[in-house]
């Protein structure tokens, strides 16, 4: 329905489409500032400000998309960086981002340490605001803020978040800026961790992606890089496996998880240029049961081993990189 038709239906607006902010109390979660998205299509998910404006819990209609950590949703102020702590602050979720400026492995760098996968994801946004309006006949859900990573005598470097859906739509849309505000040029490492679980995740799952290169991350995975893109029941003891998706044909390219007995399936599209490589994380184990689709700058190496291959990116002095996502539900009938 176009806008004088869903008015004439509707008393309020928020009896179909809304984007509602709250502070969750008690436990490890105490605190924790969300943002509830309902679309009126059946795509729900919670934007959480207090972790990255990262994204938690996902759903279409009634099917969970995302997959969810035996952690839950933890409070950045639990997070502990060393022997990585990470995972135990991880929630999973439909996104982690993982930067700014060191991600993948952990490692130490002239006597300091980089935890695993940066600290991005455990850092509230500032100067949250979220916008619900009619934009001529679409009525539009628009949240944003900033991130930032600073250290006295180090980096100062600012990524702005904008994270779009409308009313009916299948789609979201994550929108980032990432500034360099300080006088030095500094690395600059970006991993989008979207996390699927079950029921979207199952036997019945297959993964596909835009035409690529394909190559295994140890041993472990090459034994089963025939299979990288099929799935099985939950397996006891199951070794994670790595694949890296990366030389693409085309400048917009896309992962994706279909699961044809639910109908439908969750694309991730993004530009090469950006993103260049594509990770693929498979594991398959029991109540660890999750398949990675993750753009990056860089593979999930960590930031010295980057640097020794002569790959580490760097972001000059109030130099501006932008980085597009979408998020979409493709449905099957």
């Amino acid at each position: 329905m176009n806008k004088l038709d869903t008015l004439k239906h509707t008393g309020n607006i928020s009896q179909i489409c809304d984007a509602l902010m709250s502070r969750i109390i008690g436990g490890k979660d105490d605190g924790v500032i969300i943002i509830n998205v309902y679309t009126g299509s059946g795509l729900t998910f919670t934007v959480v400000p207090s972790r990255g404006l990262d994204i938690a819990q996902a759903s279409y209609n009634g099917n969970a998309i995302s997959y969810i950590s035996n952690n839950g949703i933890v409070s950045p102020h639990l997070y502990e960086e060393a022997n990585k702590g990470f995972l135990r602050n991880f929630t999973g979720g439909l996104l982690t981002t993982c930067g700014l400026t060191y991600m993948g492995a952990d490692s130490t760098e002239k006597g300091n340490y980089l935890g695993m996968h940066g600290r991005y994801s455990n850092t509230p946004a500032s100067d949250v605001n979220i916008t619900k309006e009619w934009i001529n006949d679409e009525f539009v859900i628009k949240i944003t803020g900033k991130i930032s990573e600073t250290k006295l005598f180090g980096e100062n470097i600012i990524l702005k978040r904008t994270i779009t859906t409308k009313l009916n739509s299948l789609d979201i849309d994550i929108h980032d800026e990432v500034e360099n505000l300080g006088f030095q040029k500094v690395p600059l490492m970006l991993l989008y961790h979207f996390n699927f679980g079950y029921p979207l995740l199952s036997k019945n799952s297959i993964f596909k992606k835009s035409t690529s290169t394909i190559t295994a991350r140890d041993e472990e995975a090459l034994k089963r890089i025939k299979t990288y893109n099929s799935f099985e029941d939950p397996i006891h003891s199951y070794n994670e496996q790595v694949f890296y998706h990366e030389f693409f044909e085309e400048e917009k390219v896309y992962g994706e998880i279909v699961n044809k007995e639910l109908g439908f399936g969750t694309r991730i599209t993004f530009n090469k240029s950006e993103l260049p490589i594509l990770l693929e994380w498979k594991m398959m184990g029991e109540g660890d049961y999750v398949l990675g689709i993750e753009p990056s700058t860089n593979y999930p190496l960590g930031r010295m081993q980057a640097k020794k291959d002569n790959l580490l990116k760097y972001i000059e002095p109030f130099e501006k990189k932008e980085f597009n996502l979408n998020i979409s539900i493709k449905k099957f009938r």
